[in-house]
């Protein structure tokens, strides 16, 4: 069976209605969003006159997620923003908007665009970091900004920041800065320094091994002359000096004085009117002298033998090395005397 002319327009208007009728609702539910949009507009208009500005901002953003192509919502983010102190966001927004700069909607209100740009440009102002080495991160205030190099400045807030800049194997940089000229442009160079890492560790001292009982000991530094055992024996000899002097010249006294005191030698018995100093004066004072001698020499072998004493016992004993081979002595004192003994 042929189809005939009639039947094939029949068909056509069939599908005519079908479409038609599939166009409606769209048309109806695009006329529907639209003043649903229109009306989100006028809420929040009328909510920025009531001087609710935060709530208004939400509602714009909100509204802008839904319609993110649209200048007017966008431009009306930009002024919400502006009126609560956003200013980043509201300097977003309006660089966001410039790209439908040739808009009906957006050369209609230039003017009111210009008075809000105005605005934002004296609470943000442009920044950069500029340096070495290639990689190292890039934190304002501990905000991840970027890494080095920053393709392009970076609009800042206006006031007081802690720029951080690290990278493994550097040394990190950390400096106050402050914006303070909005709309223009601040730039910080870095370099950081390479870290040469922490020092190898330092071995461990050796073992000293323990010394065996019954063994010399060893001294475990070298004395200094004044510890060495030739001072004390040099000051023993000293004292020993002393003494052998004050003795003799005591004896030498002793003789002088019995000299003196004989009769048959310092008196002259053919003249009695001669005086024993007339006749042994020579005598007499060899007898002093032979007693201040005397008296000299016992001085100085005290304080000698007190000094021997005292540095025998002062020296340390680990600078002496008591060695088999080696003179050992010992001293003690006595009830008026210091006696002292020793073996070579």
């Amino acid at each position: 069976m042929r189809s005939g002319p009639l039947t094939r327009w029949l068909a056509s208007l069939l599908i005519a209605g079908l479409l038609l009728a599939a166009l409606r609702p769209a048309k109806a539910s695009a006329a529907q969003e639209d003043a649903q949009t229109e009306q989100d507009i006028q809420d929040g208009i009328a909510l920025r006159k009531q001087g609710n500005d935060e709530a208004a901002l939400s509602l714009f953003l909100a509204l802008e997620r839904r319609n993110p192509g649209s200048v007017r919502v966008i431009l009306h983010v930009s002024a919400a923003a502006q009126a609560t102190g956003r200013w980043l966001l509201a300097y977003n927004y309006l660089h966001k908007a410039a790209v439908f700069k040739d808009d009906p909607y957006y050369v209609r209100n230039r003017s009111a665009i210009k008075s809000v740009d105005d605005a934002v440009k004296q609470h943000v102002g442009l920044f950069r970091v500029v340096g070495e080495p290639p990689g190292a991160e890039i934190k304002l205030s501990g905000d991840v900004i970027g890494q080095l190099p920053l393709a392009e400045p970076l609009p800042v807030e206006l006031g007081s920041y802690t720029l951080e800049v690290s990278k493994p194997g550097f040394y990190q940089l950390r400096r106050n800065v402050v914006l303070t000229s909005g709309g223009a442009l601040s730039q910080e160079l870095v370099e950081l320094k390479p870290n040469a890492g922490p020092p190898p560790p330092v071995p461990p001292p050796a073992a000293t091994p323990q010394q065996p009982l019954g063994s010399p000991r060893v001294p475990d530094r070298a004395p200094t002359w004044w510890e060495s055992r030739s001072v004390t024996w040099a000051l023993a000899g000293v004292t020993l000096a002393a003494a052998a002097t004050s003795g003799i010249a005591l004896g030498i006294r002793e003789q002088k004085v019995d000299r003196w005191n004989n009769d048959d030698v310092c008196l002259d018995h053919a003249a009695p009117e001669r005086t024993r100093q007339s006749v042994c004066g020579n005598v007499h004072s060899a007898a002093d002298s032979a007693g201040t001698l005397a008296l000299t020499g016992g001085v100085v072998a005290a304080v000698f033998a007190t000094a021997t004493l005292t540095h025998w016992l002062s020296t340390p004993a680990h600078t002496e090395k008591t060695t088999a081979d080696q003179p050992r002595a010992s001293c003690g004192a006595g009830l008026a005397s210091i006696t002292c003994s020793g073996t070579f």
